[in-house]
Order: C-alpha cells, then structure tokens, then sequence
C-alpha cells in the first residue's frame, strides 16, 4: 500500500500529461465550436488509467481535462465545470465494467457488448456536464444545444471504443508480436489510410448518397483482425476513425452533409462499426484460439492418461478401423502403434480362426449401438503379432449415442490369472505329485459313469490298484525315490486305459480305474474288464529304474462292475 502511494504523485502527473496532450490533439479538429470535437480520446485514457491504477487516479483525469479547457480559453470556472463532467464520465463507466466482471483481456463476446454499454451509459455524465456547463456559461446558443450534445457523447463513446481496447491489451508480448509483424502490419495500415484518405477527398456529395463507399475499407479492418488481434484490430479501426473525423472537420467526405445531425450520426456510426466489427473478429478469433489450446491441453491429458493407463486401450471407429493403440497394448500384442492404426480391429487383436464369429457378434452393436455404452466384461482369446494366443479380459464402450463414433476396448492379459484359476483347480480336484484325479473328482466322475450306464444300459468297473511292499521301498530308498515310482505307476496306468476312462490316485500306493461303457451282458463285460486288468499287471510288474535303482515292483487288483445307480460309489469303493 506504502509502494502504491508513493508511485501516486508521478501516475498522477503522467495522467494529467496524456490527457492534456490528447485533448489538444483532439480538438485540433473541433466541430462544434471550439471545446468540442467529433473524437475524444481522452475518455479512453481515462477510463484506462481508472480501471488500471484505481479509481484513487480520479485526480489526474480532473486536472488532464481542466488544463485543456483552459488553455483554449475557457474561464476557471467554465473549465473546472466541464472537467468535473469529464471525471464523473469515466468514473461511472470503470465502476461498470468492474461491477459487472468485465475480462480485459477482451476474450468474450459478452466483455465487448459489456464495454459498449459502460462507456454509452457513462458518457451521459461527460456529454450532460459538458453542454450544460456550456450552456449556463453562455458558450452556447440553445439551439445548438442537442447537436452538441449528441456530438460529445458520440466522440467520448467512440473515444473509448477505439482507444480502450489498444491501451488494455498492449503488452511487451504484444509488441514483441508486432514488432516481429511490422512490416505486413505497416503495410497494411498504410494501404486502408491511403483508401480511405482518397475516398474521403474524392467525395464531395452533400446528400449523403455516397455513405456506404465509407465502408469499403472494412474488408481490410476484418483483415487486420484476423492477422493481428485485437490491438491490430484496435489501431487499423483508430487510423480510419482519426482520418474520417480529419476530413468531416474540414468538410470533406460523405459524412460531411447539409444535414448536419444526420452526418454526425452517420460517423458516428462508421466508426463505431469499424471499431465493433475488429473486436468482434478479434474475439471470435481469440476464442476459436482459446478453444483449440484446451482441445490440445485436453488431448494432452487424455494422451497422458493412455499412455500412463495399466491396460490396453484400443479404439476403433463404427467400421472397426483402429483409431487408438495405447503404449500397453504395443507391450502386449508386439505391434508399434503405427503399425496398425487404420487397420481392422479383427485382424490385428482376434486369433484367425474366430475371427468371423467375432465379426458377427460385434457388427450390431457397431451399427446401431442398441445397448449404448456396454459395461459387460467379457473373456476371449487374443493373438499377439508373433501369432501366440492368450486369454484376455475386455470391457467395450460405444460412444455411438453420445455423439461419438467410436468404439474403445479396455483389454489386460490374463494368462496369470488363468494359470492362478487352473492351480486352485488342480489343488482342488489333481493329485499334486501324480497329476491324477483325487478322492473328490475321482467321486464326481464314478457318479457320472454310473449315469451314464443308466441310460446306455452298460456296465461298468471299478478296478481297485494297490502297490505290494511300497512301504519297504520308502523306508529302504527315502521317500523321493516311492514319489518316482508312483509317478512312473501313473504313467504305465494312462497308458493302458482308453481316453474316456478314468486314472485316480486315492492316497499312498492305492490308484482307481474307472472303465465306462463295456458291454450290457454281465459275463461279456467282466472278460473285458478282466483283460484291462492283465494289461495293467503286465505294465505296472514291468521293472522300474529309480535314480540308477532298478526296483522290481508287484500289484494287486480288485474289480467291481456296476450297472445304473445299484450302488452307491463308496460303496463300490469298499
């Protein structure tokens, strides 16, 4: 606070100075009389200097204004009376535009429409005070009156319009900017005065039927806009108003006319176009900027959030064209994402042989989208670029009724998962050591034997293999040596049944063969089992070698048949 006070005294002075000297350039080409003019551009520094530095900058506006009355030869009185109208103007339209969070960095429609409605409601202050002090000092006939009035208003509104928006958005980036565009922006500059100078002399038409030729230099304003931005915009729009308010003053132009109210207000219209039509380009163009830099800032997190995501993430549009091919999914299927964007989904991620079902499965949520985002997961079987196969986990979402055509597939590898799935499941239903069926799913497949007779009308057995003297060679050789042996009776026990029969190791030395579909006559299939069982002998009696041990190993067998459900698979077991 002690800072701002103490740069007071010299933002003062500096104030009083710009608006001393503006003034007196302005009213180099007075029009009504000697104190008014068709610009004034002091207003703009003031209202500028008030929003800037705070309305504690009032002073400086107040002695500007009052030093210009008086050096055109307005008494102390008259001149002290106009300032305080000058003062009063901008004051109320800085209050506005702060009351009603104007942005100065003129980036919305809604700022421009903000700043037009200020600076005209402000200025009923400066035009009122003025004419009146005027009028009550005798400095103006009565029937001059309203023409003066209108002419100050206009001039102080367009002052701001026009000088407001440079000083505001003038920074050392944006003279940078200019500096680095100075000759196009020069040249530019240049080439509409020069149009404007030689329409304006060239047209002496007191009707006012040439008006719209004024216009032709708007073209090149929207240009200057576009090119340069607001404060481009600003100066091409503050040029043509200072050369057509210059040829008016000195009747010249088509705004100069008999009817001399009409005239006016036919200026003040041109240059407020010409000053609307800049900003308006300009902030349309510095929104369409603001737009695409959050389009980017947001494409630039969304591509941070792919590429930092734990899953694949894939995206194909409605055709099944890939569109998006996250860093984890170059990891897990081996392709680089160029490689196949633009390709189809199908033949990039899906196993050749499933290929067409997949195509048949998916086409009608691609086409029509009838179930909207899909928050199913599903499992399939994936194809990675050397042509292995895994299972994967996905979840599809459609964007489809939300506006989006595009469809993105969450997918992560579960061929750990898979693996986990099928240990618990070996422990749960395998011998560990052996591989074989244990007690539990040994039960479960004699109950579906037994079914399966029932309805076949078949016979079944149950053969009971227990190992003679395996306790001697545990004890004898050491337990890992009786673990190769039952590994190697496994084996020899595989081998001699059929693929649909069942291999079971109970516990210890004692394994169970179930035989299925043998013959419906008794006698027939007891031979059939009977001869299974002599096969299993001879394999099983065959020597061993152990870790350079050759062991010599006998068995004994017992059968059951079964027919339907007549017992009950303990039972059997017994």
């Amino acid at each position: 606070m002690a800072m701002q006070m103490g740069r007071l005294p010299g933002r003062l002075l500096l104030i009083t100075l710009a608006y001393f000297v503006a003034g007196r350039l302005g009213l180099l080409t007075p029009y009504v009389g000697s104190l008014i003019a068709l610009i004034w551009l002091p207003t703009g520094i003031a209202v500028f200097v008030l929003m800037r530095w705070g309305y504690i900058c009032w002073p400086g506006v107040f002695a500007g204004a009052f030093l210009v009355n008086f050096s055109l030869g307005a008494s102390p009185l008259l001149a002290g009376c106009i300032a305080v109208g000058n003062t009063l103007g901008p004051l109320l339209t800085a209050w506005l535009l702060r009351r009603f969070k104007f942005r100065t960095a003129l980036d919305r429609v809604h700022d421009i429409l903000l700043m037009i409605a200020a600076a005209g409601i402000g200025m009923l202050l400066s035009a009122s005070g003025g004419v009146g002090s005027l009028l009550l000092h005798g400095m103006l006939p009565t029937e001059q009156a309203s023409q003066a009035w209108l002419v100050w208003w206009s001039g102080d509104t367009v002052g701001v319009l026009l000088l407001l928006p440079v000083l505001l958005n003038i920074s050392q980036s944006e003279l940078q900017n200019l500096r680095q565009q100075r000759v196009n922006l020069l040249v530019g500059l240049g080439t509409m005065c020069l149009l404007e100078w030689g329409l304006f002399y060239l047209i002496q038409d007191f009707s006012g039927q040439s008006l719209l030729l004024a216009f032709l230099v708007l073209p090149m304003v929207i240009w200057s806009a576009m090119r340069f931005g607001i404060t481009g915009a600003s100066l091409a729009a503050l040029a043509l108003s200072i050369i057509a308010v210059w040829a008016t003053a000195h009747a010249h132009g088509p705004f100069y006319q008999a009817d001399i109210h009409r005239g006016i207000f036919s200026l003040w219209v041109f240059m407020s176009t010409l000053s609307l039509v800049a900003l308006m380009i300009a902030v349309l163009q510095s929104e369409r900027a603001l737009t695409e830099q959050a389009l980017r800032s947001s494409e630039a997190k969304m591509r941070a959030i792919i590429n930092a995501a734990l899953d694949c993430i894939i995206t194909a549009d409605m055709d099944g064209k890939l569109v998006e091919f996250n860093p984890v999914a170059e990891r897990t299927f081996g392709y680089q994402r160029d490689e196949v964007i633009g390709r189809a989904l199908t033949d990039v991620i899906i196993p050749p042989d499933l290929r067409e079902r997949h195509r048949q499965g998916i086409a009608p949520y691609m086409a029509t989208d009838e179930r909207g985002i899909l928050d199913g997961r599903f499992e399939i079987m994936a194809m990675r670029a050397d042509g292995s196969a895994f299972p994967a986990e996905l979840t599809v979402t459609s964007l489809h009724k939300m506006g989006v055509p595009l469809v993105t597939v969450f997918l992560r590898d579960i061929t750990e998962r898979k693996q986990a799935e099928q240990d618990i499941r070996n422990l749960a239903f395998f011998d560990v050591l052996t591989g074989l069926p244990n007690r539990r799913l040994l039960l479960d497949r004699l109950q579906q034997a037994c079914a399966s007779s029932a309805r076949s009308h078949s016979h079944g057995a149950l053969l009971f293999v227990d190992l003679d003297k395996f306790k001697a060679l545990n004890d004898s050789h050491g337990h890992n040596v009786g673990d190769l042996l039952l590994i190697e009776v496994a084996q020899r026990l595989r081998h001699c049944v059929r693929a649909e029969d069942t291999v079971s190791r109970l516990g210890g030395d004692e394994f169970v063969v179930i035989l299925e579909d043998l013959s419906p006559e008794l006698e027939h299939a007891l031979s059939q089992a009977r001869t299974v069982v002599e096969k299993i002998l001879q394999a099983i009696n065959q020597p061993y070698v152990l870790q350079e041990i050759e062991h010599h190993n006998s068995s004994s067998i017992g059968i059951s048949l079964f027919s339907g459900h007549e017992m009950a698979g303990d039972e059997l077991l017994k």
